[in-house]
Formats: C-alpha cells, structure tokens, sequence
C-alpha cells in the first residue's frame, strides 16, 4: 500500500521506493539515472565498429554557447509550459492502463516525455562531442547555468532532463573535465543533486513542491538549492511577478480563486510514477462482507486486494484510493492554473526555440556512449595527457 497525503494536502511519500526513474511502462527513451552508472556496466572489450562510431564526435552548437543561460532556460520553460497546461485530467487518469492505451489518451503527456529525451540526447551529445578539453569545459559549465536557471525558474522537468545527461555513466566519468569547470559550477552542481537526490523518495524535491504550493505568490524567485538548509544564496533572479489576477477565476470554484501558486513545472516522470502506483496499488473495491475471524477461514486476500475489481452491489468503494488520486489532481490543477504563468512574463523567441529543437541528438547505445568517453579520457589517463 502506498502512503496518504499529510492532512494539508501536500504531496508525500506516496511511491514505496526511491527509484530515481519513472516506471518502466512509461519510461523515458533511455533515460539515464539521476545517479552516476556503476562503472562496471561499461564494456570491457570495443569492437570495430563500436570504435568507428565513437570516432566520430559531433560537431556542438556554436549559436547554442553563445547564447545566454538565462535566456534559453526562459524559451526551454515557456515550450514545456504551452504543453504542460494543455495536459487534461483524463491524462493523467490515463497513466495506470496499457501502454498503448495511455500513449493513445496522453497526447500532451506523451510530448513532454518526448522534449525530455531529447533534451537529455542533445546534452549528452554535446558533451562527448567536444573532443578538446576546453570545449568540453565550456560545455558542461554551460549546461550548468542552464540548469541553475531553470531551476531558479521552477522550471523542473527540463532541470532534471540535464542533470540526467550531465549524471549519465559516459559524461560523470570525465574527471579531468569536472576538475576544471570553476568552483561556482562545481558549487551549482553539488547543489542541484541535493535538490535531485533520489533518497527518501525524492524527499529534498518533494519538499519544495510542498512549500511551492503552500507560499503566497509574493516572490516567485527561487535563491540558491536548498537555501533554507545551506544558508546559500543567489543574486539571480527568475521572471518577475504581475499583478495580473487568476485568468480562470470562478465563484464556484475556489480551486482558482484562491490560487496563488508560482509558475511552476514539476518533473512529469516523478508524477507519472505515482500515479501508477497509486493506480495499480491500490484495488478499487473491497468486499462487504466481513473479514473472517478466525485463521481457519478462506483468505480473502484475492478478494480484498485485487486491482480494477469492478464495483457491484457486493463491493465497497475504495475511497482512500480515489482520495489520493483527487489530492494529486488537486495539486497538478494548481501547479497549471496558476495566477501568474510563465506566458506572462517570458516573450517568445523564435530564433532561440529554434537552436533548442535543432540541437543534435544522439541516437548511440550507451555503450557507444561510453566508447566515445574512453576515448575522450581513457581510463587511468593523466591531466596532462588530455588536450
């Protein structure tokens, strides 16, 4: 059995395990960990071809470094907000059924899924596609600030998509690289996989989102990571507040006219995960009957715990189920209805939003991807050997 929300409705522990992943139903087109690969899953032999394709490093984006970090996390933020407020309660609801059925019913769901893999492919192959050091170092202190900046923005999903790439087996081995980005980078870095860190559930980022959706909407800045714990600050700030009022105001619903949430974009694989846990984890009736005193009796554990058991005149409604399901919509409802969205304040920027969706993206296995590391800083290397 899963968790229940804490009596103010805020998100909890509901996945029983810390997986730093979503369910492997949904899971994003090799998505890598948000945790460094144990190195042992490299290969320990190269074949021909294998060699061949690592040899051939990409070319990074010359537009894409030059531009600044702030403004392609805002662009970055504004693509993923169109398609995260058009997302649809039947969407999420979708989550728990067969694959098919829930690519089928989740359009939206299935966009954001797909800008996340390719965001992740396109840092990887930007990274290992730098065969000099110094633009390998420009490159990840790049992608640094670009995920300081969204996360400054509440800009989850596609934060979590870099780290990913940057946490990937193939780019963490790079240790003469790492060792050379600055120390504010490194700094940045250490504490955006606080933020991340899949321990507890994911308990540092469930935090915030508790605390988003609990604040008044008087600042919408985020400081530095886990300032409340680190005492560290950041002199950047996100979008600045309006005064504009909750476009969707209703006298008959205060899901909206109550909503001062901040623009926020949560990390769709995190929500994905507990839906389905909380969808196939729980049955959606029991039996009215008594559970039998006695040790002798029939079990009715197949009874009692059996999953999309439809409702007859014999069988209770699971109503925690339906309770955890209608706290989580609650919260995904304000998190995309809120007073002030990212649409107003961010102008949308063609030229940018088209260097984004350009970028290449790798389509190499992660063997190959670490064939192209090895060769980038073979194993046992010296920092004078790599140029």
């Amino acid at each position: 059995n899963i968790t229940n929300s804490n009596s103010n409705g805020n998100i909890s522990n509901v996945v029983p395990h810390s997986h730093p992943t979503i369910s492997p139903r949904y899971s994003l087109h090799r998505s890598p960990s948000l945790t460094q690969l144990p190195l042992s899953s490299s290969p320990t032999s190269l074949s021909p071809l294998t060699l061949a394709i690592a040899s051939k490093p990409t070319t990074p984006s010359v537009n894409f470094l030059r531009l600044k970090s702030e403004e392609i996390a805002q662009q970055l933020t504004l693509l993923d907000w169109e398609i995260f407020q058009a997302v649809k309660p039947y969407e999420w609801l979708s989550v728990g059924g067969a694959k098919t059925v829930y690519l089928s019913n989740s359009p939206n769901i299935g966009k954001l899924t797909s800008r996340f893999n390719k965001l992740s492919g396109a840092c990887l192959s930007l990274v290992l596609g730098a065969v000099r050091l110094r633009d390998r170092i420009k490159v990840l202190e790049k992608l640094l600030s670009l995920a300081n900046h969204l996360y400054l923005l509440r800009s989850f999903h596609s934060m979590m998509s870099i780290l990913g790439a940057l946490t990937h087996s193939s780019v963490a081995r790079l240790k003469h690289t790492w060792q050379a980005i600055s120390k504010k980078h490194q700094s940045w870095f250490g504490e955006l996989t606080l933020v991340t860190d899949s321990k507890f559930n994911f308990r540092n980022y469930r935090d915030i989102l508790n605390a988003t959706l609990t604040t008044p909407q008087l600042n919408t800045s985020l400081d530095s990571p886990l300032k409340s714990s680190t005492g560290l600050s950041s002199s950047t700030s996100s979008i600045t507040p309006s005064s504009n009022t909750n476009a969707l105001t209703s006298s008959n619903n205060s899901i909206y006219t109550s909503n001062n949430t901040p623009a926020t974009i949560p990390f769709i694989g995190l929500l994905l995960t507990d839906l389905t846990f909380i969808e196939d984890g729980n049955p959606n009736s029991y039996p009215s009957h008594p559970h039998p005193k006695s040790s002798s009796s029939p079990s009715l554990k197949s009874q009692e715990f059996t999953s999309h058991t439809p409702t007859t005149p014999h069988r209770l409604i699971n109503f925690n189920k339906r309770r955890l399901l209608a706290n989580l919509m609650f919260q995904l409802e304000k998190f995309q209805y809120c007073a002030t969205p990212y649409s107003s304040n961010i102008t949308h920027s063609p030229p940018i939003q088209n260097t984004i969706t350009e970028l290449p993206i790798t389509n190499e296995t992660d063997s190959e991807l670490y064939a192209r590391s090895l060769l980038l800083e073979p194993r046992d290397s010296k920092s004078d050997e790599i140029r």
